[in-house]
């Protein structure tokens, strides 16, 4: 989380803010957390900020003078984006305005302008990343997954889940035990009788 003016000006001095730059990201949490605080660094700040390396120290500062004049209020969320060909960075997303007409009443002028006639919806347009049952997963494609094969109970389901996924990079298996992997003894002896 971050606001705006904080965000543009990580922006000025990286560029682009890369999602596998730790210390940066550290840094950019450290300079966040600040926002509307105007006291001192805690011990623990204080140690943080000491360990900044001495070049950086003084951007870190100006963040942080910055954030104090901030408002959580302003904050917005700072996500770590997987983007097919570019890799990973960390972007803001901002606030969107999306104008429904009322029922039955037809507006005249430009959607631009406040007719009184439209209903205004402001949203974070995130794309919200969910929980499904391998069952629901069949046939589909999958282009970041995190496989939980712990309650996997039927023959061919852990086949199903661990094939949904595009590449193996953007694939997590958790719980993984070899008996969780079952194969119909219809198919095994098919494949027995080829061989």
């Amino acid at each position: 989380m971050a606001t705006r003016k904080l965000y543009m000006k990580f922006l000025e001095q990286y560029v682009y803010i890369d999602a596998e730059d730790q210390a940066a990201l550290a840094e950019m949490r450290f300079v966040c957390n600040r926002i509307g605080e105007s006291g001192g660094f805690t011990d623990q700040e204080k140690a943080f900020f000491d360990n900044i390396p001495l070049q950086r120290q003084s951007f870190i500062q100006s963040c942080c003078h910055l954030a104090s004049q901030e408002f959580e209020s302003t904050v917005l969320p700072v996500v770590n984006f997987s983007i097919t060909g570019r890799g990973k960075q960390v972007v803001m997303v901002e606030k969107e305005e999306f104008k429904i007409e009322k029922a039955g009443q037809k507006s005249t002028t430009s959607s631009f302008e406040n007719t009184g006639n439209e209903l205004v919806r402001e949203q974070l347009p995130l794309i919200l990343s969910w929980a499904m049952s391998i069952h629901k997963a069949q046939g589909q494609t999958l282009d970041r997954v995190k496989i939980d094969l712990g309650r996997s109970f039927a023959n061919g389901q852990a086949y199903v889940a661990l094939s949904r996924a595009t590449c193996k990079s953007r694939l997590e298996i958790k719980n993984f035990r070899k008996d969780k992997v079952k194969t119909s003894e219809h198919v095994r002896k098919y494949y027995e009788s080829l061989g």
